[in-house]
């Protein structure tokens, strides 16, 4: 089975540890063709110029493995289950470009009927009347976005990095949508836990319907491990119900954004698992047509497509990528457990 780096370092860009921005090998997307041209934004992209046909390649990075076929599938077998879908859920590393690109690709590339959205985690719901008069402008500019966000001071990795994102969902004419709650909304959540919201609010979110134990467990124990098991215990359930209501809430603006055509959620790796991500929350809703699509880092010496390296029961599909080499990421943690 091939060695992968969805280990605890791979997981803290996940929990928005920043991180430093990436490289992104040439050989990322052997055997991904793209059906559209580029944009400026994205023209002088390295990945784009790997085109050797649309087929799985022998070599794991850029293989797509489908849960659902239980075999590698080609770039235009996934778009077509893309054009299917009505609610299309895209995980990332948030500091790894090649996700960033590839989840661009699905947006240009995706045959969708009707007005697409894009709902994006990085922008909480402050930003939502912003965000709504820059999009309305004759032609807004993908560039300025992240300065009108205020993105540099988001916490988020740099804004160049989402920047093909934002280029595809405004070259489709797509609307762009907060994905996350006021940062105070949160805040509140961390503090007060569900106690902070009124049993109405609750029961729309569905968040009065628990966890299954099992996923709940495994939640807290991923929460753990991305901060290297410095954690006191008794944190862990505050911030299992912060990462709750954030995919709840991710859940909402999806099924909002659906109303008016297909949807598409960028979100983190962590919070689009089916088994208890912003697919749950979705199927508690009464959802259909939910396909979920993971990126995730293998090392590069990880030549096997043959064998089954997923979780079967965390998406549809996987994406295989380059990882980001992030040296030691507890080495800052640690030391910031020390001053505190």
């Amino acid at each position: 089975m091939p060695r992968l780096a969805n280990n605890r370092a791979s997981r803290f860009s996940r929990w928005r540890l920043r991180l430093v921005a990436p490289f992104v090998s040439a050989m990322l997307l052997a055997g991904l063709t793209s059906h559209a041209p580029a944009s400026d934004a994205e023209a002088g992209a390295e990945w784009q110029t790997w085109t050797t046909g649309d087929h799985a390649p022998d070599q794991l990075i850029g293989a797509i493995w489908s849960s659902r076929d239980q075999a590698f599938v080609s770039p235009s077998s996934l778009l077509q289950a893309v054009s299917e879908a009505r609610f299309i859920l895209l995980g990332e590393n948030h500091d790894n470009a090649a996700h960033h690109h590839l989840q661009a690709w699905i947006i240009r590339n995706a045959s969708l009927s009707g007005n697409l959205s894009v709902v994006m985690e990085q922008i909480d719901a402050s930003k939502a009347e912003t965000l709504e008069a820059f999009l309305a402008q004759s032609d807004p500019d993908p560039v300025k976005l992240g300065e009108t966000l205020d993105w540099a001071n988001s916490g988020w990795p740099d804004w160049e990095l989402y920047l093909p994102v934002a280029a595809a969902a405004i070259d489709r004419q797509a609307g762009i949508l907060p994905g996350l709650p006021a940062r105070s909304q949160t805040r509140r959540i961390a503090e007060e836990g569900f106690a902070s919201m009124t049993a109405d609010r609750l029961s729309a979110l569905k968040l009065d319907q628990p966890l299954p134990e099992v996923q709940s467990e495994a939640l807290r124990q991923e929460i753990a491990e991305a901060h290297c098991d410095l954690l006191p215990t008794q944190a862990l359930p505050a911030m299992e119900a912060v990462q709750r209501f954030r995919d709840a809430y991710m859940a909402e603006a999806m099924l909002k954004a659906a109303s008016k055509g297909p949807a598409i959620l960028i979100a983190g790796n962590g919070h689009v698992e089916r088994n208890r991500g912003v697919p749950w929350y979705l199927k508690q809703a009464g959802a259909e047509g939910v396909l979920v699509i993971t990126m995730s880092e293998t090392l590069p010496d990880a030549r096997s497509a043959r064998e089954t390296p997923v979780n079967d029961q965390a998406a549809d599909y996987t994406w295989y990528t380059t990882h980001v080499d992030r040296g030691d990421p507890c080495a800052a943690l640690r030391e910031r457990f020390k001053t505190e």
